[in-house]
């Protein structure tokens, strides 16, 4: 079994800005699965997060946009379901990761990067009408220090 590894969400990253959403609100709601130690029952309980609800900002221009959380906590299943706000929201792509098989981290953050194929919604756009080909996102995640005493 791999060993819990709790991370705190810094940003996710999304490039190129998607045309359909360069003058709406962007935001993502992660869903947080605490993970049960006994694998007889199935008690998966998830706390979902609206990054609009917290401590964040955002950064944009033509060639990307950021939103970056303060101090979010993440542990074991994570899904990440992105969304735009015009008159009406609408789910733009999702994933899901899970903090134990991240890769180790690259000057001082973890970095998992998706291209346009690894995301839900996203990938279906074979003709690149709502996203460039080349789309990506990078989540950035950083090790939490625990007391080891």
């Amino acid at each position: 079994t791999c060993e819990p590894r709790p991370l705190k969400f810094h940003s996710l990253f999304m490039s190129p800005v998607p045309p359909g959403v360069a003058d709406r609100e962007v935001f993502f709601i992660l869903t947080l699965i605490d993970d049960d130690d006994d694998d007889r029952r199935p008690s998966r309980t998830p706390a979902e997060l609206d990054s609009r609800e917290c401590r964040s900002t955002c950064e944009r221009c033509e060639e990307f946009l950021r939103v970056t959380l303060f101090s979010q906590n993440v542990d074991h299943d994570v899904r990440v379901d992105v969304f735009s706000k015009g008159m009406f929201k609408s789910r733009l792509f999702s994933f899901c990761f899970n903090t134990r098989f991240l890769p180790d981290d690259e000057d001082g953050f973890i970095v998992l990067q998706l291209s346009k194929k690894d995301l839900d919604i996203a990938c279906k756009d074979i003709k690149h009408r709502q996203f460039d080909s080349d789309f990506q996102v990078r989540v950035k995640l950083k090790e939490l220090i625990t007391n080891t005493s």
